[in-house]
């Protein structure tokens, strides 16, 4: 998913989101990635790049989003696009 859209995943169960590209969300404080939910989910092996504030956001459940790329290695630039 590229551009100015918001894809958001109500999950259940146990998931494994992995293997895509969010990127170009350049409006306002919309997340390339929303996920909500009662499951366990897995965030890995996926690229957030190129985007205006926050990569991912989160409702719900602790997610686990190791193995990603962010456009940067900096732990800080990182922690403040997760949410």
């Amino acid at each position: 998913m590229y551009g100015n859209g918001l894809v958001t995943l109500d999950l259940v169960g146990t998931n494994i989101i992995t293997g895509n590209t969010f990127g170009g969300t350049t409006l306002g404080t919309n997340a390339a990635l929303r996920v909500r939910g009662s499951g366990a989910y897995a965030i890995e092996a996926n690229r957030f790049v190129g985007n205006y504030s926050r990569a991912l956001t989160r409702v719900g459940a602790p997610i686990e989003a190791t193995c990603n790329w962010w456009g940067t290695a900096s732990y800080e630039t990182i922690y403040s696009m997760v949410g």
